[in-house]
Parts: C-alpha cells; sequence; structure tokens
C-alpha cells in the first residue's frame, strides 16, 4: 500500500475514533461532576457545588420583574448544594454591573445579589440578573428579601414549609422545575402538608395543581396571596391587611381575619 494510501486509511480511522473518546470524557466528567454546559442563551452553567447540612436559605435580591434579578429555583436532592445557571462569580465579565455571592453563616446558605446603578447606563455595561438553583434533601425555611422563589413541586413530599417574605419577594409554590413554565397543563400534581407564611408588600402564587392541608398565611402591608386554577387548601388560617388583596375563591376569604 503507498505511502499516501496509507495516511488516508490512517485518518478516516482517526476520524470515526475521535467522537466516542470524547463520548466517553465527556459521561466520565459528568459522572465526577466535573463539567460546565453552555444553555441556548450563552451563560454557563455550573456544576453543584456541595455544601454542608443547613437549615435556612436567606436570599438578599434586587428584583425587577418575575424573571429579572435574584430568582432562586428551590428542589430536592439528594446532597445540600448550588449552582448558578446564568452566573460564574469566579469570572466576572468585563462591563457587567451586578454582583452575586454566597456563604454559609452557621446553619443558613446566604444568597445576596445587587447591581451598581451608578453604572447600568455607561457604554458597553450590561446587567441581566442571576439564576441559582438549591437543592435540599429536606425542607428548609426560606426568608426573601427583594427576590423571586420558585418552590418545586416535587418537593411537597418533605416537612413544613416555612416563608419569610419583604420588600417585593415573589413566591411561587408549587412550581415545576422541568417545565420551567408556571401553569404547565401536565404538571403532576403537588400535596404539602404544611405552609407558614409572614409575607410584607409581597406576592405569594399558589400554582396549578398544588394542595395544601394547612395553609397559615400572615399578609402585611400591600401584600397578595393568589390562588392559580386548580390549586386548592384544606384548611386556610391567618391575617390579612386592610391593603393586602387574596385572589382566592370566596370559600377562602372569611378564613383570614383583618389585622
Amino acid at each position: 500500500m503507498k505511502t499516501s494510501n496509507k495516511l488516508l486509511t490512517l485518518l478516516l480511522v482517526l476520524l470515526f475514533a475521535i467522537p466516542p473518546v470524547m463520548i466517553a470524557g465527556f459521561e466520565t466528567a459528568i459522572k465526577n461532576n466535573h463539567y460546565l454546559v453552555k444553555s441556548p442563551a450563552g451563560f454557563n452553567v455550573e456544576p453543584l457545588n456541595e455544601m454542608k447540612p443547613f437549615k435556612v436559605v436567606k436570599l438578599e435580591g434586587n428584583r425587577v420583574d418575575r424573571r429579572f434579578g435574584l430568582v432562586c429555583h428551590i428542589y430536592p436532592g439528594d446532597k445540600y448544594g448550588y449552582r448558578f445557571t446564568n452566573y460564574d462569580p469566579g469570572h466576572a465579565e468585563n462591563g457587567r454591573t451586578d454582583s452575586c455571592h454566597t456563604e454559609l453563616l452557621g446553619d443558613t446558605l446566604i444568597v445576596r445579589y445587587h447591581t451598581r446603578s451608578s453604572e447600568i447606563f455607561r457604554p458597553n455595561n450590561y446587567h441581566y440578573g442571576v439564576q441559582i438553583e438549591i437543592t435540599v434533601p429536606k425542607t428548609v425555611s426560606v426568608w426573601a428579601n427583594n427576590s423571586v422563589v420558585n418552590i418545586d413541586s416535587s418537593i411537597s413530599p418533605l416537612d413544613a414549609l416555612n416563608l419569610a417574605l419583604t420588600n417585593n419577594a415573589l413566591v411561587n409554590i408549587g412550581y415545576n422545575k422541568d417545565a420551567r413554565d408556571i401553569g404547565e397543563p401536565d404538571m403532576p400534581t403537588a400535596v404539602f402538608p404544611k405552609i407558614i407564611i409572614e409575607a410584607a408588600n409581597s406576592e405569594i402564587i399558589l400554582n396549578r395543581n398544588s394542595i395544601v392541608k394547612n395553609l397559615q398565611a400572615h399578609l402585611h402591608g400591600n401584600s397578595t396571596l393568589e390562588f392559580a386554577d386548580k390549586a386548592a387548601v384544606d384548611t386556610l388560617s391567618g391575617t390579612i391587611s386592610d391593603q393586602s388583596v387574596l385572589n382566592a375563591p370566596y370559600r377562602y376569604v372569611k378564613k383570614l381575619s383583618a389585622q
């Protein structure tokens, strides 16, 4: 066989051999949790950062709307951990005017997000919010200030949820992390044993196909508690301020006493 033919044959063998090798390497990286994935929008999806057990998630955000600012997705997992889906704190991009910091203080995971508003409108500067996913093997309490929190529907088999919301916080209860679309018609029914809410100038949405056995809600200031279609509550108790709104079937209205 001529040398040129041998080289051509070797090249073809290498071309067909490389893909399986790359796939095997990628599978190994996934197994060891050492990988970065690019989302369709071009953001880095970080591997899970495993942590010691924590009992409270504290979010300090800067919310603009339901999708922009600090958005936190909480769902069950076999480990305590978190990952950013569109932010890499170790490699801040030039021109980015927002930042996010996490720390474990005692039994509390703290996430702080802020924007440097004085620099937002300078040329080539930008900010597009931060989304963080938190996994918990046991139910944790959530304190959210000016942030969006999505409680996954599959978290319902766990213990009671305790939510403390302030300053324009928004909580979606019964959110489906796979659908990523609130109100998906094929969302599985979530049965929450107990939810306790203290809300000041904040919003709570009980999404469709969500059932709460015992809901205790105290709405302060200008707050809203909304029941989406096909959401249900077995027992409802608590208080509501004059400025707050209960967007739910009438049978639930009389269950909340005025403050």
